[in-house]
C-alpha cells in the first residue's frame, strides 16, 4: 500500500508543475498575450514594404518622376496626375517613420500630391541617398487617384543630374523597379524581368528600349522602344516610356523610366525601373 502511494507523488508533482503552467502542449499564455500588440485594432497610417536612404538633393532640389495608375500604351489618355522634374524642392517632400518610403511628392512650391491614410507604399528601394523609388497602393491621393492592391502610381525620386551631349554611348541596365501592374487593376502584381536601353551621348537619347514583363497569364512579355528623349515623354510601338535622368555621377547617369504598354491578355499595364548606364566594357 506505502509503495503504491510512493508511486504515485511523482505523478502527482508534475500535474501541479503542468497546472501551474497553464497546462501542458499550450504554452504560457501570459507570455503569449505579452507579445500581442496592447491595441489590435490600431491602424497605422502608412505600411512601408521596403526601406531606402531618404535623398539629399542637391542645393534644396530633388528629380522627381511619378505617375499615375492609369498610365498605358497611349500615355495618360485616361488622365491623372503626373510629375516629371530635377527643380523639385526638397523641403515640400515628406517620407514616413525613417523608412524612406514617400508620403508627399511635390513638382513645386505650390504643387504637391499626398498619399492619403491609410496607405501603402510599395517597392521602396533606394541607394546611397542619391535615388529612391516607391509605388502607391491601395489607397487614394489628394489628387484624386485611387488604385486597389492591385494598382499602383509609382515614383522614384532622386537628385538631379544634368547631362551635357558628348559622343559615344553608354549601356543601361535594370536597377531597381516597381512591379508591374494592370491599370484596371484585373490580375496581381507582375514582375519585370529584363530592363535595357542603349543611351547615345551625342542625341541624349535612350533607344534600343527592350522590357519583359510577366503578369497574369502574359508571361515573359516583350515589348520595345526605337528611341525616347532624356527627360521627356515618348509614344510609339504599342508602348509610352516617360524619362528622367537622375543620381551623382555624370559618367554613370541614372535614368528612371515610367512605362505603359497593353499586355495581350492583361489589358493596359505600367510600372517604373531605374536603369543604369555605364560605359561598355
Amino acid at each position: 500500500m506505502y509503495k503504491n502511494a510512493l508511486k504515485a507523488i511523482p505523478a502527482l508533482v508534475a500535474a501541479l508543475i503542468l497546472a501551474a503552467c497553464g497546462g501542458g502542449g499550450g504554452g504560457d499564455s501570459s507570455t503569449a498575450s505579452a507579445t500581442q500588440p496592447s491595441d489590435p485594432t490600431t491602424v497605422l497610417p502608412y505600411q512601408v514594404q521596403g526601406t531606402a536612404p531618404v535623398v539629399t538633393g542637391v542645393a534644396g532640389k530633388l528629380a522627381v518622376l511619378f505617375t499615375p495608375a492609369t498610365l498605358g500604351a497611349n500615355g495618360l489618355a485616361q488622365g491623372g496626375t503626373m510629375y516629371s522634374t530635377s527643380d523639385a524642392p526638397l523641403s515640400s517632400f515628406a517620407t514616413y517613420a525613417q523608412t524612406g518610403g514617400y508620403t508627399t511628392i511635390a513638382s513645386s512650391d505650390t504643387a504637391s500630391v499626398t498619399l492619403n491614410k491609410p496607405g501603402v507604399i510599395a517597392d521602396v528601394n533606394g541607394y546611397g541617398g542619391f535615388v529612391s523609388i516607391g509605388r502607391w497602393t491601395k489607397s487614394s491621393d489628394t489628387s484624386g487617384g485611387t488604385y486597389n492592391v492591385n494598382q499602383g502610381a509609382p515614383y522614384a525620386i532622386g537628385n538631379p543630374l544634368t547631362l551635357t551631349a558628348g559622343t559615344g554611348t553608354l549601356n543601361c541596365t535594370r536597377y531597381f523597379n516597381t512591379a508591374p501592374t494592370a491599370v484596371n487593376g484585373n490580375v496581381g502584381q507582375g514582375t519585370l524581368n529584363s530592363a535595357t536601353a542603349t543611351l547615345d551621348l551625342s542625341t541624349l537619347t535612350l533607344s534600343n528600349l527592350a522590357f519583359n514583363v510577366s503578369i497574369g497569364s502574359d508571361q515573359s512579355y516583350a515589348f520595345t522602344g526605337a528611341t525616347a528623349s532624356l527627360n521627356g515623354m515618348s509614344s510609339g510601338n504599342g508602348a509610352t516610356f516617360i524619362t528622367r535622368v537622375m543620381g551623382s555621377d555624370v559618367n554613370a547617369p541614372l535614368v528612371a523610366v515610367a512605362f505603359g504598354t497593353n499586355a495581350p491578355t492583361s489589358g493596359g499595364i505600367n510600372g517604373l525601373v531605374i536603369l543604369s548606364c555605364t560605359k561598355p566594357v
